[in-house]
């Protein structure tokens, strides 16, 4: 398990990870892109945001769904996700 300092650091490892190992091309990074920004943009529930990502695998959770919407948007906003729009 690795431990980062910042949500940040975790974020843009993760990333360019994801990158290195082909699971996230231009257009995959733009689907995100809009999947984030539909997910975040006011239109669902902090429950209904919460229940989509205790759906994923993701390795990290959230007590009550608490920083979930923060994370989410610094996912995101990260540079990684923003060149390809």
């Amino acid at each position: 398990m690795l431990i980062y300092s910042t949500p940040e650091q975790m974020i843009a490892d993760s990333l360019e990870q994801m990158r290195d190992e082909g699971q996230l091309n231009d257009e995959q990074k733009r689907v995100l892109r809009q999947f984030l920004h539909e997910l975040l943009s006011g239109r669902h529930t902090h429950a209904e945001v919460l229940q989509i990502w205790e759906g994923t695998q993701a390795d990290i959770t959230f007590s009550k769904g608490e920083g979930l919407l923060a994370f989410l948007q610094l996912i995101r906003d990260d540079s990684q996700i923003t060149k390809a729009v």
